[in-house]
């Protein structure tokens, strides 16, 4: 048992995680933490999974540390869009292409272990 009275996740435990169809909230883990705990969670579950950041720096640091523990897996990402709207001014060039690819390669079909990271206001 930890300092904190919590107990390790045992292997029947993540088994029911991996197995339960339906969606699974990740709330208040400590950043840097959820990224080693999503690797672990998108290797269980496979299929698409999905990380909503709060802002776009969060959602880079979060690819990083993702990647670092999970270097097999995709990231999608689906940046918010740098424009309000009714402005003047479209999105640039370069948001509205990444938007795109990640679109397309969702459509694409979801083979294997997929994730999307994105931040709330692209997600909205």
């Amino acid at each position: 048992m930890a300092a904190d009275g919590s107990r390790p996740i045992t292997a029947a435990q993540m088994r029911r995680v991996a197995d339960d169809p339906g969606g699974l909230d990740l709330i208040g883990a400590p950043e840097g933490f959820d990224a080693l705990v999503m690797a672990d969670l998108v290797r269980a579950r496979k299929g698409l999974s999905v990380f909503v950041a709060r802002d776009g720096t969060r959602l880079s640091a979060f690819v990083e540390a993702f990647r670092f523990f999970a270097p097999e897996v995709e990231i999608l990402t689906f940046p918010a869009w740098d424009c309000l709207p009714y402005d003047r001014i479209g999105p640039s060039a370069g948001i509205a292409a990444q938007r795109m690819t990640t679109l397309s390669r969702l459509s694409d079909g979801l083979d294997g272990s997929r994730r999307r990271a994105s931040s709330p206001s692209a997600a909205g």
